[in-house]
């Protein structure tokens, strides 16, 4: 049947009318409402550190209005949270010795270029060793560093020092008040070794066989046994242990408010060595976040030059980390109970070259226990330092064998920065 002609032209004309009316619609004509854009929530979960966990809550106010967004802080044990299996979180501050088990994991995101790339981030500001050791795993920058403290010497300041030792001989005329044995030795052994050698001190990154009894452990562990007897034949010298940072604390043990200087030196000729990973808080965007974006511009607002100097010295396990805070270097020492002399020695140390990192690899809280029970056994028992040794070497094995050889070699070689995390 055929649509007459008058129709057809008809029907044109109402469309192209319709087409035009709408065309035409004055400007500024009342439009649905567009509904607001949903606040994004990140939750933030603070491991092992109240102190910060409660940083983030004085802040969340300011990053609210800042973002829009808000934030939901969730604080855990550090034994719970390594029991864990899974990863609840946007963003983890966490103890910076555990980066390698969390790679492991597959939980953290290598941090964003544009994060490192921005000016006001300044990435450069972060001081040498942090910038280039303590954000880095496996050759990528895994994390924002909130500060690591040296391992250092320390003495009660009931106590008086004729003279400060400056050689780990000097200090083997003084007594021994082992907290921590494991440490001294570590210290012991890493100042002895070439800059070259002390990247593969404790473990051969081919096979991930301990080198515990090799030397200079075996040295090592002989000069802390004759300053224990030291100890036993002198009841009122003064003692001196190996220490980290902190609110009146000494391998987590409290004790009388303590005086600090860097750890003896092989010799006077050396420089002072750094001992890090042992104390250090960091912060890492996770895999499971479905804000990422959001999450990294948390992560910079946290740990920038403006907020990150206020935030970073809450903790106890902390230190300035980067060069625009040194003339701040005060706070961080007086809420630690320390005194400001030592900033720019520490600023120094932190700028130079001449470093030991504790290997930062699934367990390494189980091998420094173990190593810490075998010295102390070794020395309460006068054990041969060979024989001790060897006991040493053997625990840690067993600890290889019991978290996989072939993935605690993976991430030991990726501390190292010679292998590269799978993405």
């Amino acid at each position: 049947m055929k649509i007459p002609i008058s129709l057809t032209v008809a029907l044109l004309l109402a469309i192209t009318a319709g087409c035009e009316q709408r065309q035409t619609q004055p400007e500024g004509a009342p439009t649905s409402p567009q509904p607001p854009r949903a606040a994004v929530e990140l939750v933030v979960l603070v491991v092992d550190d109240p102190a910060l966990a409660e940083g983030v809550r004085v802040l969340r106010g300011e990053w609210n209005e800042r973002s829009a967004g808000q934030l939901v802080i969730k604080e855990s044990t550090l034994e719970d949270f390594l029991a864990a299996d899974t990863c609840a979180a946007d963003l983890l501050i966490y103890p910076s010795r555990h980066v390698g088990t969390l790679v492991a994991r597959n939980w953290l995101r290598p941090v964003r270029d544009s994060v490192l790339d921005d000016p006001n981030f300044a990435f450069d500001d972060f001081l040498p060793l942090i910038r280039n050791r303590s954000t880095r795993f496996g050759g990528m920058v895994v994390s924002v560093s909130l500060g690591e403290s040296p391992l250092m010497l320390a003495w009660r300041t009931n106590e008086e020092v004729s003279e400060e030792p400056r050689t780990w001989n000097e200090l083997d005329q003084l007594a021994g008040d082992a907290h921590s044995p494991a440490l001294e030795l570590l210290g012991r052994a890493a100042s002895a070794a070439s800059k070259n050698a002390r990247a593969e001190l404790l473990f051969d990154a081919a096979t991930m066989q301990p080198r515990l009894a090799e030397q200079p452990f075996v040295q090592a562990l002989k000069n802390m046994a004759s300053r224990a007897q030291v100890a036993q034949d002198q009841n009122n010298a003064v003692a001196v242990t190996i220490a980290q940072l902190g609110k009146n604390r000494v391998s987590n043990e409290s004790v009388e408010q303590l005086a600090f200087m860097f750890l003896p030196k092989a010799s006077r000729t050396h420089e002072p060595l750094a001992m890090l990973g042992f104390s250090g808080r960091s912060m890492s965007v996770t895999r499971s976040t479905r804000n990422a974006a959001s999450a990294f511009k948390l992560l910079a607002w946290l740990g920038g030059p403006e907020i990150g100097s206020q935030f970073s010295r809450r903790s106890e396990a902390t230190l300035w980390y980067r060069a625009s805070q040194v003339s701040q270097a005060s706070r961080w020492l007086s809420d630690k109970n320390l005194d400001d002399h030592l900033a720019p020695q520490i600023t120094k140390l932190l700028s130079g070259d001449n470093y030991f990192l504790l290997p930062r690899i699934p367990g390494i809280d189980d091998y420094l226990q173990s190593l810490n029970n075998s010295l102390t056994e070794a020395l309460q028992q006068s054990l041969p330092a060979e024989e001790a040794l060897a006991n040493a070497n053997n625990h840690w094995n067993a600890i290889t064998e019991r978290l996989g050889r072939e993935q605690q070699l993976r991430a030991y070689r990726q501390h190292l920065g010679l292998d590269t995390p799978a993405n």
